[in-house]
C-alpha cells in the first residue's frame, strides 16, 4: 500500500463524510497496483498467503506400475466368480477386484495397481459354493502369491492347483 493509500484510508476512518469512494484522478482506490501483489515463490499446491512461509513443491514421485495375473486349468471353476484381493504389505491397504473363469482359464490386468518400492500379497478365490461371498476351503478355493518389492511391472501366471489356503477369506 502506497503512502496516498494509508493517508486517504486514515482520512475516511476519521471523517467518514469525506468522499472516500475515490475519483476519477484518484485511481489508488478499489483495485491493486503491481507493486502491491503478492509476490512470494510459493511453489507448493496450496492456497497461497502473504504469511504462507513453504518452500516444499508437492510433486508425486511414485511411479505406479501394471500388474497381470493369467492362469489355467481352472476348469473346475468354469463361470464362476473370481475375487482378487492386493494387499500392501506394509500398511494392508486392499484393492479388490472380480473376474470370472472363462474357458478354463483367468486372464486379468489392472494398470497402475502397484507403487514402486512396496511389496504385497495377491489373494484371490473361486467361488466354488456359489454364494458371491469367500468361504473356506474346501466350500470354495483359495490361493495367493507374494509380491516381493516392486521396481516395474508384474506378470504373475499361477495355474489350478488343488494345494488351498485356509486364510484367503480373512481378505475380502
Amino acid at each position: 500500500m502506497t503512502l496516498r493509500n494509508i493517508s486517504t484510508f486514515a482520512l475516511c476512518f476519521a471523517l467518514p463524510l469525506v468522499g472516500c469512494g475515490g475519483d476519477k484522478d484518484d485511481d489508488h482506490t478499489g483495485h491493486m497496483h503491481t507493486d502491491e501483489m503478492d509476490t512470494d515463490t510459493d511453489t507448493d499446491a496450496d492456497a497461497d498467503t502473504d504469511a504462507d512461509t513453504d518452500t516444499d513443491t508437492d510433486t508425486d514421485t511414485d511411479t505406479d506400475f501394471d500388474l497381470s495375473f493369467s492362469g489355467s486349468g481352472y476348469n473346475p471353476h468354469e463361470g464362476q466368480l473370481v475375487e482378487f484381493a492386493l494387499v500392501d504389505d506394509a500398511d494392508a491397504t486392499t484393492t479388490v477386484w472380480q473376474s470370472t473363469v472363462s474357458a478354463g482359464a483367468i486372464s486379468e490386468s489392472w494398470a497402475g495397481a502397484l507403487a514402486d518400492g512396496h511389496s504385497y500379497t495377491l489373494y484371490w478365490y473361486a467361488d466354488l459354493s456359489g454364494d458371491s461371498a469367500c468361504t473356506a476351503p474346501p466350500a470354495d478355493h483359495g490361493w495367493s502369491e507374494s509380491i516381493s518389492t516392486v521396481s516395474g511391472a508384474v506378470d504373475i501366471t499361477r495355474d489350478h492347483d488343488a494345494i488351498f489356503e485356509y486364510d484367503v477369506c480373512s481378505h475380502f
